[in-house]
């Protein structure tokens, strides 16, 4: 998802809001990049519970059970950080969410995209991968262009070092 619009039309996304709303935190996807997000919760019940201790963050709970949920739910680890809060005078609390660049990589990238990650470690040209699977041009630049915004292959094709260390884990069982 590139917009906070269709992070939030994400299956993933729908089943981790409707989670936490049973439990009161009504949670909206303010930003979304590759790697982050940041979260808003307009109102909780839980901010209300340390309301006494007025100026003060205290969702820090909140922070914590948005990163276990991704951590073990999702398999994404995930550093949370309450960056505003109704306590501390915020119009709504506000969370900020870091992922592991690894475990995202490792979870979004799909058999055909390691074939080809793998083929760039071998030494083959992004052209020399594409005749070894069959692949288009076009597959292959929409592919390779996904592999540059991960940070594993260079605008010219070339394999960068955390490429060169995913490609040296092979093709998860699981997935071909």
């Amino acid at each position: 998802a590139q917009t906070p619009e269709q992070c939030e039309n994400a299956p993933a996304f729908q089943f981790m809001r409707e989670v936490f709303a049973q439990v009161g935190i009504p949670l909206a996807v303010e930003a979304v990049s590759r790697f982050s997000f940041t979260f808003r919760v307009d109102a909780s019940p839980y901010a209300r519970i340390f309301a006494g201790d007025e100026g003060k963050k205290t969702c820090a709970f909140v922070s914590e059970a948005l990163a276990r949920f991704l951590t073990t739910d999702l398999g994404l680890p995930a550093e949370v950080d309450e960056v505003e809060c109704r306590n501390a005078r915020a119009s709504r609390c506000r969370v900020t969410v870091a992922l592991d660049p690894r475990a995202v990589t490792r979870r979004v990238l799909d058999a055909v995209d390691r074939a080809l990650l793998a083929g760039l470690a071998r030494g083959l040209s992004p052209q020399g991968v594409s005749r070894e699977f069959g692949m288009s041009s076009g597959e292959r630049d929409f592919r390779i262009e996904r592999l540059v915004g991960y940070g594993l292959v260079g605008g010219d094709g070339r394999i960068l070092p955390a490429g060169e260390l995913l490609a040296g884990e092979g093709i998860p069982s699981d997935e071909g």
